[in-house]
């Protein structure tokens, strides 16, 4: 570990698995998932045009960064009871930072990507997400800089993450052609109704509301903690503004 200032910590993780990921991330991305879609399923492939090519190979890489992330971030939770109770202050949980690290790698591809599809407006891609995805951005570097707010960072990364569980093959779906009555597409879109509502909407507002609460007995060690933790929770906050306003337009 280097300390570059009295708030600033930076771990090995960064310097490493981040690079390390971003390459993994762009790698399949470019050259993997088109020779294996090629081979897999040249007809439907074939089919596509520029954007919902590009789409599928972003949503494909999305998927493994979810099923990553909430594998890992679920084992912090699991393994790690006293984060409960030390919300807003950093706290030293080393697979925590493991997954940011790499979830950093992800969105180095997928910020750039959303930027590309935003041009081709709905349903590949909008500005909203764009505006997502810099959010995101900046509340991993806050994180990853500093370990502010370890827990809101952790909770809310789950909880988002897990709806990309089921949103993201709804989509694969989609693109497939799949029909809306199929007993697969029926279930995962009640899932992915069910997790939305529960986790993104209802956990994640009851955080936001416990967030205020400890702001209002917040002591950090170094007064440049207030900073760090409140760029960190005003990301959370937009981020949470932006699932409302996805959930009352689609739901």
């Amino acid at each position: 570990m280097s300390s570059v200032s009295g708030i600033v910590h930076v771990h090995w993780p960064l310097w490493t698995i981040y690079p390390c990921a971003a390459l993994f991330f762009w790698i399949t991305y470019s050259w993997v998932l088109p020779v294996l879609s090629r081979l897999l399923m040249p007809v439907q492939y074939a089919s596509f045009n520029t954007f919902n090519e590009r789409c599928w190979r972003s949503n494909i890489c999305s998927l493994l960064h979810t099923s990553l992330a909430v594998s890992t971030l679920s084992v912090v939770f699991f393994t790690d009871r006293a984060m409960l109770h030390n919300r807003l202050l950093p706290h030293g949980n080393q697979l925590l930072y493991v997954d940011i690290s790499l979830s950093l790698g992800y969105f180095s591809l997928a910020l750039p990507t959303s930027i590309l599809m935003s041009k081709a407006g709905l349903p590949y891609g909008s500005r909203v997400m764009v505006l997502h995805h810099c959010l995101v951005v900046m509340a991993q570097l806050v994180f990853l800089l500093t370990q502010y707010p370890s827990f809101y960072m952790a909770a809310s990364g789950v909880l988002f993450e897990l709806t990309n569980v089921f949103f993201i093959p709804h989509v694969l779906m989609l693109q497939l052609g799949i029909d809306s009555t199929h007993l697969f597409f029926l279930v995962n879109g009640i899932l992915l109704v069910a997790v939305y509502t529960l986790g993104r909407i209802f956990v994640c507002s009851v955080l936001a509301v416990l967030s205020f609460a400890d702001l209002l007995h917040f002591s950090p060690p170094h007064p440049f903690g207030w900073i760090a933790a409140l760029i960190g929770l005003g990301c959370f906050y937009g981020l949470l503004i932006m699932s409302w306003y996805w959930y009352v337009q689609q739901i």
